[in-house]
């Protein structure tokens, strides 16, 4: 467990004695974000693994796109998906931290985050945490003050104190301010984010291999945009790490 999980549920523990912590799904006064009743409403994604795109093509391992999808070129080449399961609940979850700024909450993704990549193969685990640099979707800087955090950023720093050969890079850079796609019809999402990340001008060397991770995948226009930037930034592979794929 990191140093940052050990400090923050300490910290919480504290707390919890003059403010009590209420379950995220039934409501009821416990320490953890979930109670031991509503503890199997997150589910970590495990076998029988379906395509990430299209959900409905079974593949031989987690976070493998069929072929059908492969050809419509979706610019990556993975999609990594730590939650499957019921998508209400789990969007509950992220919502908590995303929205109510319970970022307490996400050790619990990281705990969960440790069973989802255990399913990997070794080789393909090493190739992750020591080939890929890691990439969180930035947030406009606006929004970051609104929210004093970046939850995928969170996400990868708080990985980052677990496995120590993690790198992580702040490659791109949000450069306008948009709608939030959560409260937009499918179609707006599409055109919501065009031209909406950079590279970060600060970047002297462009890693070859990216680990690309937001909290959703929904429609995929976040990603679109960002993956967009990163191959022309010269970027030759590139994967996609998210909480949950709607």
């Amino acid at each position: 467990m990191s140093l940052y999980s050990v400090v923050s549920r300490l910290f919480r523990s504290v707390l919890f004695v003059f403010f009590p912590n209420s379950c995220v799904f039934c409501g009821s006064f416990q320490k953890d974000s979930v109670c031991q009743k509503c503890d199997d409403v997150l589910v970590v994604a495990n076998s029988p693994y379906f395509c990430p795109l299209c959900k409905k093509t079974e593949v031989l391992s987690v976070g493998y796109i069929c072929d059908i999808c492969q050809k419509k070129d979706p610019g990556f080449s993975k999609l990594y998906s730590v939650y499957s399961g019921l998508e209400k609940e789990v969007i509950t979850y992220v919502s908590s931290i995303k929205y109510s700024y319970v970022t307490g909450n996400m050790d619990r993704c990281v705990d969960d985050f440790s069973l989802f990549v255990s399913q990997l193969p070794q080789q393909e685990r090493d190739q992750l945490f020591q080939e890929f640099a890691w990439v969180s979707v930035p947030l406009y800087w606006f929004r970051y003050l609104q929210r004093g955090f970046n939850q995928s950023q969170l996400f990868v720093d708080i990985l980052s104190d677990v496995y120590p050969s993690l790198r992580k890079e702040a490659l791109l850079l949000r450069k306008r301010h948009t709608r939030r796609q959560a409260v937009l019809d499918k179609e707006t999402r599409k055109t919501n984010l065009d031209n909406a990340f950079v590279l970060n001008p600060s970047v002297s060397c462009v890693p070859e291999k990216v680990l690309l991770v937001d909290d959703v995948y929904t429609t995929g226009s976040t990603i679109r945009e960002c993956v967009s930037v990163l191959k022309k930034a010269g970027v030759k592979e590139i994967r996609v790490l998210v909480l949950f794929r709607k």
